[in-house]
């Protein structure tokens, strides 16, 4: 035997108890970020990655061999990351690369590191706390409970707590809401939070917010009737019809919509944003103009063009896949819609297999489009968030229940 022999990563207890402290925190840290509750400055976001790549160095090899890597989202990545070497604005991308792409390689050992247990677990905590939090933040501080309109720059009451947006809010909302119905089984907990989470929805004037729990259960029962066919491509084409017939039935009742939600046909200015983005899509349609290379700068194009065509001051597109083409062009719209398809397609198949954690994938994609048709959230923490629901192992044969009572445990669950 050799007089020295190098210890194997993850066999020594100092090892071992290292992962299990350091990945915990990055997650915690990770989520207040990626969803806006709390930012986190470059250069400390740049610390919070560095103990997520610690906490996959030091897991156990076995777990390690174990992570799933999706190349359509690490060409996503990569893509956005060469995208400043034409972008339009240089100065922008440095900041929006580090908070919302560098971490997505570390979530996808993260995802395995902790198991499915630990996340849900730690998703439903941080939800729990976050709530209650939004609404002391909205009492204590004048400023989060109004928001300045893009079109008229008229501040109007909108409750939004401690988020940049009552939109960012809502998008955060719907995630947890998600989390809490598929895994909480104590029924006092999920009717205090449902009442709690539209109540600030209502504070916050959101109309599409009153939309989320129409497209929540719409998911939901069509999951649940998928799970159950027999005949599940009869299903399928059934879907299909059902949605095509409810585009053009929506295109002709669009005037009803919009009065019945208090909006005009051009649902507050989002038409005029939209059409103007996609003039300036058509300019450089494969590459875009870069991760960040709109909107930063009133002073140059494509961002003074814009506002030059609907003539009022615009903050993003206002529609998911457009703000993809205008940053990131067709390229990175097509890495983007792939991996998506990707993961709707595990969710699909984790449903079959009556997995929880199906269910949670597939609401959550159906709640992020639906929010993405007007507001533009894939650029910013959604990609990562899917990249945890992607590669995330499934749910260790523990059940919604269990997890669900093991949250109100008073020790944590330890990673598996």
């Amino acid at each position: 035997m050799r007089p020295t022999q190098q210890r194997q990563r993850g066999n020594d207890a100092d090892e071992i108890w290292i992962h299990v402290i350091l990945a915990p925190i990055f997650f915690v840290l990770w989520s207040l970020s990626t969803w806006r509750i709390h930012d986190i400055p470059n250069k400390q976001h740049v610390a919070l990655t560095l103990i997520g790549i610690l906490a996959i160095f030091f897991a156990p090899s076995g777990l390690v061999k174990r992570i799933r890597i999706p190349t359509a989202m690490v060409l996503f990545v990569f893509w956005a990351y060469l995208s400043k070497y034409w972008s339009a604005f240089p100065a922008g991308f440095d900041e929006a690369f580090r908070h919302h792409f560098l971490d997505i390689p570390v979530v996808m050992g993260i995802a395995t590191v902790l198991g499915s247990r630990k996340i849900i677990s730690l998703s439903l905590k941080i939800f729990y706390v976050v709530v209650p939090y939004t609404y002391f933040y909205s009492i204590t501080h004048a400023e989060a409970r109004q928001l300045t309109n893009e079109v008229n720059t008229v501040r109007s009451p909108s409750w939004h707590g401690a988020f940049i947006h009552k939109n960012v809010m809502l998008s955060y909302f719907a995630f947890g809401i998600i989390v809490m119905l598929t895994f909480e089984k104590r029924k006092w907990i999920k009717f205090t939070y449902l009442a709690l989470t539209m109540a600030m929805i209502m504070l916050s004037r959101s109309s599409t917010g009153l939309v989320i729990p129409v497209v929540l259960i719409v998911t939901y029962l069509w999951a649940r009737s998928y799970q159950r066919s027999s005949d599940r491509r009869l299903l399928g084409f059934l879907t299909f019809v059902a949605t095509a017939v409810l585009i053009v039935a929506t295109q002709a009742i669009l005037p009803l919509i919009a009065s019945a939600v208090g909006k005009d046909l051009t649902f507050t200015g989002r038409t005029e944003i939209w059409s103007a983005v996609i003039r300036q899509i058509a300019k450089r349609p494969w590459q875009g103009f870069g991760l960040d290379g709109v909107w930063k700068n009133p002073s140059i194009a494509p961002t003074n063009e814009i506002y030059t065509d609907v003539k009022f001051s615009v903050a993003n597109a206002h529609n998911g896949i457009l703000d993809v083409m205008l940053q990131l062009g067709i390229v990175g719209a097509t890495f983007l819609v792939v991996f998506t398809v990707q993961l709707w397609r595990r969710g699909i198949r984790l449903v079959r297999q009556f997995d929880p954690i199906g269910m949670l994938i597939i609401m959550v994609c159906a709640s992020q489009i639906f929010l993405s048709i007007s507001e533009s959230f894939l650029l910013s923490g959604i990609p990562a968030v899917m990249t945890l629901l992607y590669c995330v192992v499934p749910s260790e044969g523990l059940s919604a229940h269990q997890i669900g009572h093991q949250t109100s445990d008073s020790t944590s669950i330890s990673a598996h």
